[in-house]
């Protein structure tokens, strides 16, 4: 509820009447005196001074109050102005963040017809191709039921071991292989590992255990093949030779022959060689040209029987540098030239510990 206050100078002027008011009374129905008159003049003065202090200090402080009333005018209409721009920001923000909701809705809503629209597309195909499946397993039944009346033409037969390598046969073993004169399947041991493997093994010596003084023909054993069998698989094409070597030591080395050819039992089972090469320095050279000696049918070129001397069957000459099927003797021994010897590695008196002799085409 308002209610008013007077003001400061009409409270003075009530002050000052009520000080004249009062200096009448005190005269009336009499003169006054002079010091009385005197004295009241005085007060009168001194009301008008105080009077006049109070409204000069009280327009001083109407003008403080009216310049802080327009200072604060001015903040107001600042903060208005502030106001004002933040809400249009606000709106315009706001008016952005609709358009992009609205853009993004409709976008969601194409994605949504556009998947609909791919998930029908795949539906039809994969009916077609189900279709074709279909199609093609009765083809294919039509096919199997024609062809089983078809005969098959055989499978290539597998003449060494670099076929079973080609066939994917990696590991070594034992495998058959077909031997085209004689059209009949031996077995023979696989070695798929060294230089790149395919190496059919023909003759392997590493203990005591094989006795090579047996008739020839004979010969018959996992790591001997017999000549009938070397005649056969060297006359249907050319096969390089390798002969691994091995001493008591460890030491290791080999010898290539770049061919190894055996002819049939009506030439004695004579022995063709190729070029040599290897670590081990030739000693089967000599060998090249002679016919097959045992020690019942010497043909040899030596005066005494090879075979019987040197206690193994071998293509002997006069009569060797090599002599692989010679005794199993274990290292350094006495006698002469009648061990497992390779004379240019160590000499006529050192049988080896292990020797192999294969073939690769």
């Amino acid at each position: 509820m308002y209610r008013s206050r007077r003001s400061p100078s009409l409270a003075l002027l009530v002050v000052v009447a009520s000080v004249l008011h009062g200096a009448l009374a005190h005269c009336s129905g009499s003169f006054c005196d002079a010091d009385n008159d005197y004295n009241l003049v005085g007060k009168l003065a001194d009301t008008q001074d105080a009077m006049i202090q109070v409204l000069a200090n009280r327009g001083q402080t109407m003008t403080s109050l009216q310049e802080q009333v327009v200072a604060q005018k001015d903040v107001l209409q600042r903060h208005d102005e502030r106001l004002t721009s933040l809400e249009e920001t606000a709106t315009n923000y706001t008016r952005d963040i609709e358009r992009a909701l609205t853009e993004q809705r409709q976008l969601v809503a194409e994605m949504k017809r556009d998947v609909t629209a791919v998930k029908r597309e795949h539906a039809r195909e994969l009916t077609n191709v189900a279709v074709e499946v279909d199609k093609l397993k009765q083809a294919l039944a039509s096919l199997r039921e024609e062809l089983s009346g078809v005969q098959q033409p055989p499978a290539a037969p597998t003449h060494d071991c670099a076929d079973l390598l080609r066939e994917g046969h990696t590991e070594s073993g034992v495998y058959d292989i077909y031997l085209s004169k004689s059209k009949t399947h031996v077995p023979v041991y696989c070695d798929q590992e060294t230089d790149g493997g395919g190496w059919m093994v023909i003759q392997r010596r590493e203990d005591g255990s094989v006795n090579f003084l047996p008739r020839l023909g004979q010969l018959q054993s996992r790591i001997w093949q017999c000549n009938d069998v070397l005649q056969d698989i060297t006359s249907r094409k050319r096969y390089q030779m390798r002969i691994d070597l091995e001493d008591f030591q460890g030491a290791t080395k080999y010898a290539m022959y770049s061919g190894m050819w055996v002819a049939p039992e009506s030439d004695n089972y004579r022995l063709t060689l190729g070029k040599h090469s290897g670590t081990a320095d030739d000693s089967m050279s000599e060998c090249d040209g002679q016919s097959f000696s045992t020690t019942d049918r010497d043909n040899d070129a030596s005066d005494d029987n090879c075979a019987q001397t040197y206690k193994g069957g071998w293509w002997y000459g006069d009569c060797h540098y090599a002599n692989l099927n010679g005794r199993y003797l274990r290292g350094p021994h006495r006698s002469y030239a009648d061990g497992i010897e390779w004379s240019t590695w160590h000499g006529y008196y050192y049988s080896l510990k292990r020797v192999e002799m294969k073939l690769r085409p």
